[in-house]
């Protein structure tokens, strides 16, 4: 997932403190940080295994395009704090590259309707990403415009593992939730954008409520993962003896 980040001001960091700043400044790190090691995992989690496989097995690209269309938003939010927030702009630009590689793998080794509702979805996102970035940079629309874009992208992509979550709850398959170290990660990342954003001046109301929600997502999935990767699976019954 991408960084959520998005660094005040300068001139607000300089009126928070020196214990504020040193909050400001380390969360910012953590998270930037936790942000590029998770736009760069898929190449060893997606990627090379269906490049390997020369198939793409019962792998989906949903996650993909979504993370697409939410770096896009963050990308079109965070533009006004540059240069302050260059970094956080060069991550969700660099997410941007990442996930149309991811969904360039998928789709050529994909097949049938596979492939086909990746190009739809895919073509969907790139026009409606051209639409929302020419409004932006326009300035034809209002400017709570782009923050409410990108809430609701971001909103889209915890509501997706808030599902996957609750089917993981029921049917006890880890398999189907990401690998730890990213659920970790994801945590990670979640967190520090919400400590930023709370002890921004002044606070980043459309941050906060959001990574709070996402603090709570990543937990649940944590704890799911928890419980039912230590759950030893239930052994098969015996067969009934043949009678002669």
């Amino acid at each position: 997932m991408p960084t959520l980040i998005v660094p005040s001001a300068a001139t607000s960091a300089k009126a928070a403190g020196v214990g504020r700043r040193v909050v400001l400044t380390g969360s910012n790190v953590v998270g930037n940080l936790a942000a590029v090691v998770l736009t760069l995992a898929p190449v060893f989690t997606f990627a090379l295994p269906i490049w390997n496989e020369n198939a793409v097995g019962d792998r989906t690209v949903y996650g993909h395009v979504a993370t697409l269309f939410t770096s896009v938003a963050c990308f079109l939010y965070g533009l006004p704090s540059y240069p302050d927030g260059f970094v956080s702009l060069a991550i969700n630009i660099t997410s941007v590259v990442f996930q149309l590689g991811y969904i360039a793998v998928f789709i050529w080794f994909a097949a049938g309707v596979a492939r086909r509702r990746a190009l739809y979805l895919l073509a969907t996102i790139l026009i409606t990403s051209t639409i929302i970035t020419s409004l932006a940079l326009t300035k034809v629309v209002a400017t709570n415009f782009v923050p409410i874009v990108a809430m609701v992208t971001t909103s889209f992509n915890y509501i997706s593992v808030g599902v996957d979550v609750v089917k993981v709850a029921r049917n006890g398959r880890v398999e189907n939730l990401d690998p730890i170290a990213q659920i970790l990660l994801g945590l990670t990342n979640a967190f520090a954008s919400a400590v930023f954003s709370f002890f921004s001046t002044p606070k980043n109301l459309y941050i906060a409520v959001l990574t709070t929600v996402g603090v709570t997502v990543m937990l649940a999935q944590l704890a799911v993962y928890v419980v039912h990767s230590n759950q030893e699976p239930e052994a098969e019954p015996e067969a009934e003896p043949v009678q002669a």
